[in-house]
C-alpha cells in the first residue's frame, strides 16, 4: 500500500492543476489504484489526503461519459464512474461541492439507460418521477461558480424529465450518404420497432465535367464509383436514444484490429433505419438505382436531444476511423514485368476484405467461400504436379471417391463383401469434405485431415444458408473475421508434407 500511496502523490502533488495532467494516465492505472484501496477513510488527515482526493476527482473526470472523449459508453464505464464518485464522497467525508455535479451527471446516465429507445406511450410517469426525487435530494453547492454549473446540469436533467412526462422528447440524427437516394427531396413518416420516426432525405447533385456549365441535375444510369451527389439524411425519433451506448461494431478491418471494439448506438440505429428506408424508396417509390446502403456509408453524424422543442444535448461524432499519413510527392517506380492475372482465390479474398470493411458481411462471407473453393482447386492441381499424379484431379471427382465411405462401412461390418460390390459408376457430385479425405489417404499432407476440415468448416458454416437465401439478416462482423483467419491458415498450411512450394 505504501508504494501505491507514493505513486498517487507523484501523480498528483499538492498544488497541481488537475485539468492539465489528469489525462496523462491511462484508464488501467486509475482502475488498478482504485481496486487497491478497501477503505478510503484511512488516509483522512494524512499528508497524502490532497493527492488521494485529486486522484479520485481525476478518476471521475476520466470515466465521466458526459465530459470524457469516448467512442461509445459501455456499462463498465458507468460502473467505474460511480465507484470513483462514491470513493470521493467517502474521502471528503460527505458530499462536497466537487461531487454534486457528478451526482447529477450520474442521474442523467440513469435516465438515458432507463428510457433508451422506449416508445413514449410506454413510459411510466411513476418511474420518471423517481428521478425528480433523486435530483431534489442533492443540495446545491455553496461556491458561486460551482452553483452556476450545478444549475446548468440540473436544468438538463429536468428538461429530459419534462420531455419524457409530456411526450415531447425527440432524438435527431443527421448524417450524409455518398450517393443520391431519390431525385426529389423526400419527407417520410414511418414507425420502426414501435417508435414514430420523421425522416427527410435531401439530394445535392454534383455536376459532371460534361454538364458543368449547364447546371442541370444529372445522375449515372447505373452505379458508378464516380460520385454524382450526396443525400442529407435527417431522422427524428419520437423517443430518447442513448446514442453513445455501446453496440457490436458493424465494421471490421481485414488486416488489423479496429482501435475500438464496438460502435456507438446512434450509428447502428441510423444505419438500420436508413437501410430499411432506402430499400423501400428504391423498390416502391422510384428511387435511384445507385448504391445499396452499407454501414461504412454512414458519415460523421450529429446527435441532438430535444425536449419541448429546446435542445438538451448535442454531439458530433465520426462514424469511422481515419488514417493520417505524411504527404509525399516522390514518385514510386514499379517494374511488374509481364502482366499476369492474380489467382482467382486471392482476388476473392480481397473482395471479401473490401465487403467486410464497408460492413457488407454477407457478401464478404460469400466471396470467402468462393475463394476457398478456388484455393482448393488450385492446390489440387499443384499437388498433382508436385507428386507426378497427373490423374489426381480426375480421381478426386470420380465415383470411387463418392462411394468410398459406403465401401468402408461394408468392409467393417461385412468383411466378406469387401471389394465385391459394384458401386454405380456414373458421375456424382463429390463434396469437398470427401475430396479432402481422399487426398489425405493418397498423399502425405502437412496438416491432418481433421484439423483442415475444422478450419474449412469455420468458413463454410453459413455457406448453404447464404447461397440458398435462408439468411436475410446481416451476419456479425466477427463471423467473417474468424472465417478470414481460417482462410489464411488454410492458404499457408494446405501443402504437401515438408513442402512449401504450394504457397
Amino acid at each position: 500500500m505504501e508504494e501505491i500511496e507514493k505513486r498517487v502523490v507523484a501523480m498528483f502533488p499538492p498544488g497541481v492543476e488537475l485539468f492539465d495532467i489528469y489525462r496523462n494516465y491511462d484508464d488501467e492505472e486509475y482502475i488498478k489504484i482504485l481496486n487497491s484501496v478497501d477503505d478510503f477513510h484511512w488516509f483522512s488527515g494524512k499528508s497524502s489526503h490532497y493527492s488521494w482526493c485529486a486522484f479520485l476527482y481525476s478518476g471521475c473526470l476520466t470515466f465521466n461519459r458526459w465530459t470524457a472523449l469516448l467512442p461509445f459508453v459501455k456499462s463498465d464505464i458507468l460502473a467505474t464512474f460511480s465507484r470513483f464518485v462514491e470513493a470521493l464522497i467517502i474521502a471528503e467525508n460527505g458530499v462536497s461541492d466537487n461531487t454534486r455535479m457528478f451526482l447529477l451527471q450520474e442521474i442523467r446516465s440513469e435516465i438515458f439507460k432507463s428510457f433508451d429507445c422506449i416508445p413514449l406511450e410506454f413510459i411510466e410517469p411513476r418511474e420518471v418521477g423517481l428521478f425528480i426525487e433523486k435530483i431534489a435530494a442533492i443540495n446545491p453547492p455553496k461556491n458561486s461558480e460551482k452553483f452556476k454549473e450545478f444549475l446548468t446540469e440540473k436544468d438538463k436533467n429536468l428538461k429530459l424529465i419534462s420531455g419524457l412526462l409530456g411526450g415531447s422528447i425527440q432524438t435527431k440524427i443527421t448524417t450524409d450518404l455518398p450517393y443520391i437516394v431519390h431525385k426529389s427531396p423526400l419527407s417520410i413518416t414511418s414507425s420502426w420497432q414501435g417508435i414514430s420516426i420523421k425522416s427527410k432525405l435531401t439530394p445535392t447533385f454534383l455536376q459532371s465535367e460534361f454538364l458543368v456549365s449547364s447546371n442541370i441535375p444529372n445522375q449515372p444510369i447505373s452505379p458508378s464509383r464516380w460520385q454524382a451527389g450526396i443525400t442529407k439524411v435527417e431522422l427524428e425519433f419520437q423517443c430518447l436514444i442513448d446514442y453513445d451506448a455501446w453496440t457490436p461494431s458493424l465494421l471490421e478491418l481485414g488486416s488489423e484490429p479496429l482501435p475500438f471494439d464496438g460502435w456507438a448506438k446512434g450509428f447502428t440505429l441510423a444505419f438500420q433505419v436508413i437501410d430499411d428506408l432506402v430499400w423501400r424508396v428504391r423498390i416502391e417509390y422510384g428511387g435511384e438505382s445507385q448504391w445499396i446502403p452499407a454501414p461504412r456509408d454512414i458519415s460523421a453524424s450529429s446527435f441532438e436531444i430535444l425536449s419541448d422543442g429546446q435542445q438538451v444535448a448535442w454531439k458530433l461524432k465520426e462514424a469511422a476511423s481515419m488514417r493520417i499519413f505524411p504527404k509525399t510527392d516522390e514518385e514510386l517506380e514499379i517494374e511488374l514485368g509481364q502482366l499476369q492475372s492474380i489467382p482467382w482465390y486471392i482476388k476473392c479474398r480481397s473482395l471479401a476484405v473490401m465487403y467486410l470493411e464497408i460492413g457488407e458481411t454477407n457478401e464478404a462471407l460469400f466471396w470467402l467461400n468462393a475463394g476457398i473453393e478456388s484455393l482448393f482447386q488450385n492446390r489440387f492441381k499443384e499437388i498433382a504436379l508436385a507428386t507426378g499424379r497427373t490423374n489426381l484431379e480426375d480421381e478426386l471427382n470420380s465415383p470411387n471417391v463418392y462411394w468410398n465411405d459406403a465401401e468402408e462401412i461394408v468392409k467393417n461390418q461385412f468383411p466378406e463383401l469387401a471389394g465385391k460390390i459394384e458401386w454405380p459408376d456414373h458421375k456424382s457430385h463429390v463434396s469437398l469434405y470427401k475430396k479432402l479425405k481422399y487426398l489425405h489417404t493418397s498423399v502425405k499432407m502437412k496438416t491432418s485431415e481433421k484439423e483442415l476440415k475444422a478450419k474449412y468448416s469455420k468458413i463454410s458454416k453459413h455457406r448453404n444458408s447464404l447461397v440458398h437465401g435462408v439468411i436475410d439478416q446481416r451476419l456479425p462482423a466477427g463471423v467473417v473475421k474468424e472465417a478470414l483467419s481460417n482462410f489464411d491458415w488454410i492458404n499457408e498450411n494446405f501443402v504437401l508434407y515438408e513442402d512449401n512450394s504450394c504457397t
